[in-house]
């Protein structure tokens, strides 16, 4: 509580107090009304500015086609191939940031509202107090009858906005545990999410590394087989062709016949000295 509505409600309360000496018995109900009707419902405005934020930041959490999540009135999350996964892994940061903020603000707004109902009771107190040492000072000549029903009027009003204030932070308190819930199973669902993606590249880059692997073993042997066939060519390019290799066995057989013929000769001049000798 403010001290601005603090001081505004004691302003209008001696106010009213000092209304009551010109008064009859008869107005001292309805004064006492006025005095309780003119403190602002700051708990009501308070919980009106709560159900607004909550209905601007806890925006209901959908899935899209691609089994994504995406919150409506925004843009659509998604994951592109699996390399994502930093940046989408801050996208989650900023969402649980924001849930954190919103969950801040909710047990914000259940402090004022307490602080309300504590004031509301202080106040409360005080404004019985001052009736009755009015009522007593200056009014000595009314009945304890009609003193004993004012009294119950305005407990009766007090205890009202009392149990209104308590109904609205019992709601408040509701819709706070709901909202860590329903914020707890979204963080453990993208932390799930998360821990899967990220397996799930793990095992990708295990498959490109087997794969980088097995490429290099197969380049080393197409070297090696392409080294080969070139020392293959050279060796083939060294050997004759087979017209070549024809003449030179035509040339070979002509020669083969010129020796024999030769070793005749050879002989037959062998036998021709002989018989000079």
């Amino acid at each position: 509580m403010d001290m601005k509505f603090a001081d505004l409600t004691h302003m209008q309360l001696k106010r009213s107090l000092d209304q009551i000496h010109g008064l009859d018995s008869a107005r001292s109900s309805s004064v006492t009304n006025l005095i309780y009707s003119s403190v602002p419902s700051v708990g009501n405005t308070c919980y009106s500015h709560e159900l607004d934020v909550k209905n601007d930041l806890l925006k209901p959490w959908r899935h899209n086609s691609a089994g994504n999540f995406y919150q409506h009135g925004t843009a659509t999350t998604t994951f592109e191939n699996g390399h994502t996964v930093s940046s989408q892994s801050n996208k989650f940061d900023a969402v649980l940031q924001v849930k954190d903020a919103m969950l801040q603000e909710k047990e914000s707004v259940i402090l004022k509202l307490r602080l309300q109902v504590a004031a509301l009771q202080h106040h409360m107190k005080e404004g019985d107090a001052a009736l009755r040492q009015v009522m007593t000072s200056h009014y000595t000549t009314v009945s304890k009858s009609s003193s004993s029903n004012l009294g119950k009027t305005v407990n009766i009003e007090a205890q009202k906005r009392i149990h209104d204030l308590d109904r609205m932070l019992g709601k408040v308190e509701s819709d706070l545990e709901e909202t860590k819930s329903q914020y707890a199973r979204e963080k453990t669902h993208h932390e799930d999410r998360i821990k899967n993606l990220e397996a799930y590249l793990k095992l990708r880059d295990q498959s490109i590394s087997d794969w980088k692997n097995k490429y290099r073993a197969c380049n080393d042997r197409m070297e090696k087989y392409k080294k080969r066939v070139e020392s293959l060519e050279r060796y083939l390019g060294g050997l004759p062709t087979v017209e070549e290799s024809n003449k030179l066995k035509t040339e070979a057989d002509i020669l083969g016949v010129e020796r024999e013929n030769m070793i005749v000769e050879i002989n037959n001049l062998k036998d021709k000295l002989e018989i000079t000798n």
